[in-house]
C-alpha cells in the first residue's frame, strides 16, 4: 500500500504540513510506504486553468496520486 500526503501550505511555519508528516511518519513506523509532497515551488506563476495541464509540475503531482492507493491532505484551515 502506497499513502501519499500533499501538503498545499505555502507557509514555511505551517502547522499543517507539520500534521502531515506526523502522519507519514507513523504509517513509516507502521510499515506503510508512505511520502509527503509539498506544493511549495510546485505552482505555476500566473495560473492559467486552460493550460495547468500541461505544466511539468501538474504532470508530476498526477503521476505521483495516481500511482497512490491512498490519499492525506494536509491543507490549510482559517477560522473566522
Amino acid at each position: 500500500m502506497r499513502i501519499l500526503c500533499i501538503s498545499s501550505s505555502l507557509s514555511p511555519t505551517s502547522r499543517s504540513e507539520s500534521l502531515g508528516r506526523l502522519s507519514v511518519a507513523t504509517l513509516i513506523k507502521l510499515g506503510i510506504d508512505a511520502e509527503i509532497i509539498s506544493l511549495k515551488g510546485k505552482l505555476p506563476s500566473g495560473f492559467d486553468d486552460s493550460k495547468i495541464y500541461e505544466t511539468q509540475g501538474y504532470i508530476e503531482l498526477h503521476k505521483l496520486t495516481a500511482a497512490a492507493d491512498g490519499l492525506i491532505f494536509a491543507s490549510v484551515v482559517f477560522a473566522i
